[in-house]
């Protein structure tokens, strides 16, 4: 087959969409860990009302709607506050 050749160095690559040119301070995963840990409980933790609320109203299907719904708010959420938080530290 043909020969792959690349015509710019690692250090002539743009940055990917959405970062910056220079990437700031860094951040240890562990804030990252905890935030989502403790939505994911929170989630957890009011699943039953969740439930309850919308098993009168679409029926068998509240089961899996509820729990796939919670678990992408708590991830959704969790990345919002992870934002805010390194917002305010100055770090974004």
């Amino acid at each position: 087959m043909g020969d792959i050749q690349f015509k710019h160095n690692m250090s002539e690559v743009r940055p990917l969409p959405g970062r910056e040119e220079n990437p700031g301070k860094r951040t240890s995963p562990w804030l990252d860990r905890f935030v989502l840990i403790g939505f994911l409980i929170i989630a957890y933790e009011i699943s039953d009302e969740v439930l309850n609320w919308l098993e009168p109203e679409i029926g068998v299907v509240a089961i899996p709607i509820s729990l796939i719904g919670l678990f992408l708010a708590a991830v959704l959420v969790a990345e919002k506050t992870l934002i805010l938080i390194e917002k305010l530290r100055g770090i974004r």
